[in-house]
């Protein structure tokens, strides 16, 4: 009884979500064009990082050649941007990496990585509303901090909880709140309104810039002209240039809030990377030129720089920037977590009314008010200053998910993906019998039974566009005929051998990096593991492409599989290993494991 009751639920655990190409059924509203999605890529991308991170990244990591810091980041981020982008052109359906994780790994590892990311958007919401009220106390001089000491007073519980309590990040966060639960596309305007003004300052900082530019700062010899600190120095701007550039998955958890997602998502998503990338590169390259590098302040190092220059009255300009990114990023925040807890609840991984729509905004208004309330608790009365490396290193970890997953989906089999018993209909976000038949009636247009058809017929009109009636064919998954002498090295493996590959590939990856940033590749006991390892890399990448691909489904494909999402693992593992520190793995660990304790009161 013990052994069939595990079983069972192992099988719950494993089991995967039916991939359902270009489903339109929703219940939100589709009320979000190309525009849209790209001022909310770009104004969840330009948030605190421009603002803060160049100050870091310039004067500690990498210098002027921050410039080329940004650069690399932008084109890591364009790699995984390309993989986010497959998946939401084959599914139009909001949850992104909870989704796309689901679909090729299965219940336990989405349910982890989903539950993961709503403790991370909580926790950078409420570190974001923190940051505001504090950039906004420097502007009035302490005076907040003040009034709140003399007021309310200090209290001394100790770490982590702040030494006095933060109202105006709670009056931000509430007001928000309200702005999102108003629906998609208020929360669209708002966000272009501050996304406009936004773009505005970082213009105005670049022209002027350029205006009062001293190339002195970039080859004089003294300061140690471009690359002060070397190539070591611009790979690590990368991890720091990279956090700045997070946030384009937003466009990808919007897709289920598009007109016409089949173009306006691969659009919005190249349209907000490029933007954000100019403007990045033309601000961090100002902001080098007018001062050294050595005297940029890092708490806000625009105004900073402004100051050095004599520049008072483009100081104050350049001020409401970060109080303007920094709105859009928590606006962005709370959109995405009421869109993630939607798409989990609606799986039945999460509290079936987090999933209830409002019938007048179209989107679940009791999941943002619960979400608001918790971001503001949260910033409240905790310090969340030491959460920031934390959130790189899951950001990372995601981004490198998305890409892993690609390579998984490209070599199943179109039925691994649309099994329609795959999942069991208890995964319906509908809580009763009378509510599935009013509610999932509505959505899908008929009885369950008649769902079940429809899926089945789609099944087999995917399965005949993936594989063709032709016999000498492969399927997908199965050694191509030009790579069958791999077969000895396939069987080595009593699992399937692609997810096998992967995970091999991930550990090979992991030891490349290190070999890379924290050895001395002069001497040849270093040399010959690089090589013999980067040996085995390309081995495993080959046997992965000597298999059949399975390439239905998606007019917009990665290109290059495995090879490129292969680059785009690698380029994340070397961002993780230079700026990844012993505390933000524990950090991870311990949410993960967090979230498997869960798994126990979901499954059961």
């Amino acid at each position: 009884m013990i052994v069939v009751t595990m079983s069972s639920w192992l099988a719950k655990l494993s089991r995967k979500k039916p991939l359902e190409p270009n489903s339109t059924a929703s219940l939100l509203e589709r009320c979000l064009g190309t525009l849209d999605l790209t001022l909310l890529g770009v104004g969840s991308m330009v948030g605190s990082g421009i603002y803060i991170m160049t100050g870091i990244a310039a004067r500690e990591l990498a210098g002027p050649a921050i410039v080329i810091s940004y650069i690399g980041a932008a084109l890591a981020v364009s790699l995984v941007a390309v993989c986010y982008t497959e998946f939401a052109s084959r599914v139009h359906k909001t949850g992104t990496t909870y989704l796309y994780t689901y679909f090729t790994l299965g219940e336990l590892p989405a349910f982890l990585i989903g539950w993961s990311l709503l403790v991370l958007i909580i926790f950078s919401g409420a570190m974001n509303a923190q940051a505001w009220s504090a950039y906004l106390d420097f502007l009035c001089d302490q005076s907040i901090v003040n009034m709140t000491r003399h007021y309310v007073g200090e209290w001394h519980v100790g770490h982590p909880f702040r030494s006095q309590p933060d109202f105006v990040a709670v009056v931000v966060l509430l007001v928000l709140t309200t702005v999102v639960s108003f629906g998609a596309q208020c929360s669209a305007r708002v966000n272009s309104v501050f996304t406009y003004i936004n773009i505005a300052v970082l213009l105005f900082v670049t022209i002027v810039g350029f205006v009062y530019s001293d190339f002195s700062n970039w080859t004089s010899k003294e300061t140690g002209g471009f690359m002060p600190f070397g190539w070591t120095g611009v790979l690590k701007g990368c991890g720091a240039c990279f956090w700045a550039m997070t946030g384009f998955e937003i466009i990808s958890m919007s897709v289920e809030e598009a007109r016409n997602p089949r173009k306006s998502v691969p659009l919005s998503s190249a349209l907000s990377i490029g933007i954000v990338t100019i403007l990045y590169i033309g601000t961090s390259a100002a902001v080098t030129l007018m001062s050294p590098y050595s005297s940029i302040g890092t708490e806000a190092p625009l105004p900073s720089v402004f100051a050095n220059r004599g520049l008072t009255w483009g100081r104050y300009i350049v001020s409401i920037g970060p109080l303007l990114g920094l709105t859009t990023t928590l606006l962005s925040n709370s959109f995405s977590m009421i869109r993630l807890s939607y798409a989990i609840a609606q799986d039945g991984l999460l509290f079936s009314f987090c999933a209830r729509v409002n019938d007048c905004s179209r989107v679940p208004v009791l999941t943002t008010v619960l979400g608001g309330w918790a971001t503001a608790v949260v910033a409240f009365c905790l310090d969340l200053r030491e959460i920031i490396g934390f959130s790189v290193v899951l950001s990372l970890l995601q981004y490198m998910l998305v890409a892993a997953a690609i390579i998984v989906l490209r070599y199943q089999l179109p039925s691994d993906n649309h099994d329609i018993d795959h999942v069991s209909y208890k995964h319906s976000p509908c809580d009763s019998e009378d509510e599935a038949s009013s509610h999932c009636n509505t959505d899908s247009g008929g009885s369950e039974s008649e769902l079940v058809l429809r899926k089945r017929n789609e099944n087999v009109q995917f399965h005949n566009l993936a594989t063709p009636d032709n016999h000498d064919r492969p399927m997908p998954g199965e050694l191509r005929t030009p790579f069958h002498w791999l077969q000895p090295f396939l069987h080595l493996s009593p699992l399937p051998w692609v997810p096998v590959a992967i995970t091999t590939m991930t550990v090979c990856m992991t030891l490349l990096a290190l070999l890379i940033l924290k050895t001395d590749l002069t001497v040849w006991w270093t040399q010959l593991p690089t090589v013999l390892i980067s040996l085995a890399i390309a081995f495993l990448m080959l046997t992965i492409y000597g298999h059949q691909q399975n390439t239905g489904g998606s007019h917009l494909q990665v290109p290059l599989v495995p090879f490129l999402p292969a680059v785009s693992m690698f380029a994340c593992l070397l961002l993780l290993v230079s700026t990844a520190t012993i505390m933000n793995w524990v950090g991870c660990l311990v949410l993960f494991a967090t979230g498997e304790k869960s798994t126990v009161f979901f499954f059961n």
